[in-house]
């Protein structure tokens, strides 16, 4: 029986998912590769949002306009609070604590969630050991969940967690 949906951030709450065209917008004070690869080691606490932010102009500036950038999928407010009603809903995504958290309390997305996880620690999709750490966070079987993410290579990781029940793109 199904007591949880793990919904992720980017691409299913929010419109826009392409890190590279985010990077287009105003902001090319490194070449993308360097930012790619810093994302992904501040994604898992490799380094810290100051690290990843080295070299920008004005730091503020940067995380006004990555805030900004966020456009929010239609009445997703309406389906988790309807979703919860029923089921455990935990966000589960890839993104710099730090820079995530604030967005989400700033425009109130924790109060529609049981439980925020982001990656960190070591930790990140498409690792199947996240899925897993999530299901233990929660105390539920990972046939008891179902993932919602826009990525195929998480969707494929998820599934390889036995009975893990995955909807995406």
């Amino acid at each position: 029986m199904i007591k949880c949906i793990l919904v992720d951030f980017g691409g299913v709450l929010t419109k826009n998912s392409d890190f590279k065209e985010f990077h287009k917008v105003g902001h090319e004070w490194i070449p993308i590769e360097e930012l790619l690869a810093r994302w992904h080691k501040a994604k898992v606490d490799e380094i810290t949002l100051d690290q990843f932010l080295e070299g920008v102009p004005n730091k503020q500036e940067y995380l006004n306009g990555y805030y900004s950038k966020e456009r929010f999928a239609p009445g997703y407010r309406k389906v988790l609070k309807t979703l919860r009603k029923k089921y455990v809903l935990c966000m589960l995504s890839n993104h710099i604590t730090d820079m995530l958290l604030p967005l989400i309390k700033e425009k109130k997305i924790d109060k529609l969630f049981d439980e925020v996880l982001i990656s960190g620690k070591g930790l990140a999709k498409p690792n199947p050991e996240f899925f897993l750490f999530a299901c233990k966070i929660l105390g539920l079987k990972t046939s008891e969940c179902v993932l919602i993410d826009d990525l195929k290579g998480n969707i494929g990781s998820a599934k390889k967690n036995r009975d893990y029940y995955c909807v995406g793109k």
